[in-house]
């Protein structure tokens, strides 16, 4: 099945504003869950998943991963969206490009990609109560409770070799990491997302964009790597691998 990569410069004011207005932003300002709902309501079933709202200083770009090319999706949201959002989306203007069907193995590119790097713990042996727990706070807090596992110089671990690891793990059976990646950005943000009951609600966790080199390992499987994303949250704006030249 074809992959192509999407692009289009939404109003990121606009989308506040809409947004706002239908209670989608929380006290946090978290785009991510009006972003979801607003490809939702354009494009249904086939908006763009995994996505990334790139925030530059003149405006917002937003890339997308769709199994149709963008006259495609164009043509599907004049049919179904209304039109506030074909405006605030920028639907008009979308351009794409179809990815490789096929990959090497061998190939390097490289990637950036933004992720929340969270594990799921169960308390108390409960997965009905699991949690999402920052991968670098629980590796914190294990070196902690087994104070004779640390290495003889005292360092512990760090927040970039944590999700460099994170990374790694989700990229096996793909690709693999040819280098150490960089963590080029870091924060904690708040995001929206609906409960159990449907109530929209925040919560409060790591949001990191990592920076490096793949090397492609299994073809079939890294193509289906980029057509789903990985971690968590891949519908709200996380997830997406970007590739560019090897450096």
């Amino acid at each position: 099945m074809s992959l192509h990569l999407l692009k289009m410069r939404p109003d990121r004011a606009a989308l506040a504003r809409w947004g706002y207005r239908g209670g989608l932003v929380l006290r946090g300002g978290d785009l991510g869950y009006a972003l979801h709902a607003a490809l939702s309501g354009a494009f249904g079933g086939r908006a763009p998943r995994p996505h990334r709202l790139i925030e530059r200083s003149v405006e917002a770009v937003l890339y997308g991963y769709t199994r149709e090319p963008a006259d495609a999706m164009i043509a599907y949201a004049r049919a179904v969206a209304d039109p506030e959002l074909m405006a605030v989306l920028g639907i008009e203007a979308a351009l794409s490009k179809e990815m490789p069907k096929t990959w090497r193995r061998g190939d390097r590119f490289g990637f950036e990609v933004r992720v929340r790097p969270v594990i799921r713990q169960d308390r108390e042996g409960d997965r009905t109560r699991s949690r999402e727990l920052d991968a670098f706070q629980a590796a914190a807090e294990s070196a902690a409770a087994t104070p004779d596992a640390r290495p003889a110089d005292g360092d512990g671990p760090t927040r970039q070799g944590i999700y460099a690891d994170w990374l790694a793990a989700r990229f096996e059976g793909a690709c693999r990491l040819a280098d150490r990646p960089r963590l080029i950005a870091f924060h904690r943000t708040r995001v929206a997302r609906r409960d159990g009951n449907r109530v929209l609600r925040e919560s409060e966790g790591p949001d990191a964009v990592l920076d490096g080199l793949l090397e492609v390992t299994e073809p079939e499987a890294f193509g289906r790597l980029l057509a789903e994303g990985i971690g968590r949250h891949r519908a709200f704006g996380f997830g997406m691998v970007l590739l560019r030249p090897a450096r």
